[in-house]
């Protein structure tokens, strides 16, 4: 059963701290049932009233923000509940790790409470389904750079083997615009993937330059 929660617009009095106290006791006893007015305790219920905005609401706004299809919400929606292990709505920091296993990547732990933190906007340490929604959107739409950036790369790759040299990965940088400094690229080389011929895995080169921030959504825009 959906909840749905009412603020009171109070209009603000000068008079004493005893009166506005008085007044806020009786505000407080009308709002959420008997008993003494603290400031704390009302601070809390109104985090509580934000946060108690529906899933459904919250849903329809990202689907209005990002224009996704209701047949859309549906998968995503199968693959949050696949996740969810334990089936408490909720998905905690293992379950966020088999998703990003799922997405072909092999994270830390820091990787994946960054990404928790990230999209986790009511800072209760977990992802509820709304969250994963705008997180699955975010990671579509870094799909599709990355494949922009891939095809950028495999222009250089004339026998299509997956694989280009150190010189023609500068060159796809420099044409993409991407600044990617000396260090951070000696620190990718070392990472990825190598032929024979010392060539680069250039499909790693890419989620790697993801992963450090050097290719971002825009670039893909």
């Amino acid at each position: 059963m959906e909840l749905y929660f009412r603020t009171k617009t109070v209009r603000r009095h000068y008079s004493t701290p005893k009166a506005n106290e008085r007044i806020m006791n009786k505000i407080f006893e009308s709002c959420f049932g008997s008993g003494k007015y603290e400031e704390e305790t009302v601070e809390n219920q109104l985090v509580v009233e934000i946060l108690a905005k529906t899933d459904k609401e919250k849903v329809a706004e990202c689907q209005a923000k990002y224009n996704i299809s209701d047949e859309k919400v549906q998968e995503f929606q199968k693959s949050f509940t696949m996740l969810d292990k334990d089936g408490n709505e909720k998905l905690d920091t293992s379950e966020v790790g088999n998703a990003m296993h799922f997405w072909g990547e092999n994270p830390t732990i820091y990787e994946i409470q960054a990404l928790i933190k990230q999209f986790d906007h009511d800072g209760n340490g977990t992802i509820e389904f709304p969250e994963y929604l705008v997180m699955m959107v975010h990671r579509q739409m870094e799909s599709d750079t990355e494949k922009k950036c891939t095809i950028s790369f495999s222009h250089f790759d004339s026998n299509k083997s997956g694989y280009i040299t150190l010189e023609d990965t500068k060159k796809g940088l420099e044409e993409q615009s991407l600044a990617c400094s000396d260090q951070q690229l000696t620190e990718i080389t070392t990472i990825v993937e190598k032929n024979a011929d010392g060539d680069l895995k250039y499909s790693q080169v890419v989620k790697l330059l993801r992963k450090k921030g050097i290719l971002t959504l825009k670039d893909g825009i």
